[in-house]
């Protein structure tokens, strides 16, 4: 028996929709659904088109610098000419550190222990010129052989600097003819630098220096790190450490660890 609903409905469409008019029903619908399509995705393209995030346009930006600083150098390492149109500086400026000058930054005012800090606006744009290796400069050694022992003529270091130097360092660092060797795990158990790491570990709870990682400890700032042999021990147990030391023109202990391989930046 069929309801009130479909006999009323069977009334006003006939017993049967004929085809022609399903067919014109279906074809109504995908009009509908092609011009609605259509326009939503135009006005979403309009959208992302004008809309760009600041972050994005930033990167793009700092992308564009990279790949252009990174062509200045390779035309720079490559042309022959660019380095011509440079030169080569003065041999008073073989150990010079960009931005760092204390006699000009003591005539600006700074004082208190700033006016070894590197203050770029007051030494100003100076000659560019590339900087010349020393005389003896040699390539490191590989590592991890390179972290052990480095080419004395690399370092502005005498042997007089050398023995005048305090009981522990003459355990750290031996001369060999043209070669430092720095001795960081040899022997060194008794107020050296593993008995050093052991005492900072027992002073956070940790049992040994080994537990570092397992605590949370993953990077270590040296600070006035000498040769650099403390660095040395945590990189060998997979911590990185950063040596910050003040500029010195002779026995540099920047210098130092950057010839062992090891980070370090000039800081007071």
């Amino acid at each position: 028996m069929r309801s009130p609903w479909l006999n009323k409905l069977s009334v006003i469409l006939g017993p049967r929709p004929p085809v022609s008019w399903l067919f014109l029903c279906v074809v109504s619908l995908l009009a509908l659904i092609t011009v609605f399509g259509s326009s939503s995705s135009s006005s979403f393209d309009s959208v992302t088109s004008t809309w760009v995030p600041e972050s994005y346009k930033n990167y793009r930006r700092l992308k564009e610098q990279a790949a252009v600083d990174y062509f200045e150098l390779r035309t720079l390492s490559s042309g022959a000419s660019r380095q011509r149109e440079l030169g080569f500086c003065g041999k008073e400026r073989e150990n010079y550190v960009p931005c760092y000058n204390v006699t000009a930054n003591l005539l600006f005012g700074f004082k208190d222990g700033e006016e070894f800090d590197r203050h770029c606006e007051v030494v100003g744009q100076g000659k560019w010129c590339l900087i010349r290796p020393p005389k003896d400069y040699k390539t490191p050694l590989q590592w991890p052989a390179g972290r052990d022992v480095i080419w004395s003529g690399n370092v502005k270091i005498t042997k007089d600097q050398f023995l005048s130097s305090g009981s522990m360092t003459k355990r750290m660092m031996l001369l060999e003819e043209n070669q430092i060797a720095f001795q960081s795990d040899a022997g060194l158990t008794f107020d050296g630098v593993k008995d050093y790491s052991r005492q900072i570990a027992e002073m956070m709870g940790l049992g040994s220096d080994s537990e570092f990682l397992q605590a949370g400890v993953r990077t270590v700032l040296d600070i006035g790190c000498g040769f650099g042999s403390f660095g040395a021990h945590l990189v060998s147990i997979k911590l990185m450490a950063l040596c910050i030391a003040g500029y010195e023109a002779t026995g540099s202990q920047v210098q130092l660890a950057l010839e062992r391989g090891l980070p370090a930046m000039i800081g007071n």
